[in-house]
């Protein structure tokens, strides 16, 4: 991967991307909800499968530091939970076990 000139080059890796520390979520593995916590105020813009499908998208579009989702309806596996924080869109994995 190349730099693209005019934007900053970071040094993550994927896992830190998908890590963050700024947002907790919990349980995970999960089955029935997830709780979302953190000291910064987020929205939740979606969750999509591994294959990059969103998955479920009619979340609440106010900010707040603690959120809980249900899961239940959703199979076994790898998800991305996408969210928004400071103007910023970030993506956190978590993982679905029945």
């Amino acid at each position: 991967i190349y730099p693209n000139p005019g934007y900053p080059c970071n040094s993550w890796s994927i896992s830190e991307a998908l890590t963050d520390p700024s947002i907790r979520i919990f349980p995970n593995p999960s089955n029935i909800q997830l709780t979302l916590t953190s000291d910064k105020n987020f929205t939740i813009r979606n969750i999509k499968s591994i294959k990059g499908q969103i998955v479920l998208s009619d979340f609440e579009k106010e900010l707040s530091n603690q959120k809980e989702i249900e899961v239940s309806v959703l199979p076994s596996g790898l998800y991305f939970l996408e969210y928004e924080m400071d103007g910023i869109v970030k993506n956190m994995r978590f993982l679905i076990q029945h």
